[in-house]
């Protein structure tokens, strides 16, 4: 990614990091006990317990749980896992700790 394109997007007072602290200082209370939740969650390994739980319910019920379904969630996991980190190592974009301090991020 070219510099130029780098500041306007990721640089100080960029439109990336005023859109990330416009949505990190906005307050849900249900949403701040929900959030945490789902970011556990969407890990990639979690990856591995979904779909011993898909193959389980197939044991159980192949009408509930058709092969298929397990074949296509096993190739979505797989792309979308080779193009996140394909992403991150292209883009080298700090954890917003990182980029825009500590102090101004609010971490639940």
């Amino acid at each position: 990614m070219s510099p130029d394109i780098y500041t306007v997007l990721y640089g100080r007072e960029s439109i990336n990091q005023k859109l990330f602290l416009l949505l990190n200082h906005a307050t849900n209370p249900v949403l701040d006990v929900l959030m945490p939740i789902a970011t556990y969650l969407g890990d990639p390994w979690r990856v591995y317990p979904y779909l011993a739980l898909l193959l389980v319910l197939f044991l159980a019920n192949r009408e509930l749980m058709p092969l298929r379904y397990i074949i296509v969630y096993c190739i979505a996991a797989f792309f979308t896992i080779l193009i996140v980190e394909r992403l991150k190592s292209w883009l080298h974009v700090p954890r917003p700790a990182a980029a825009i301090g500590v102090e101004h991020v609010r971490v639940l």
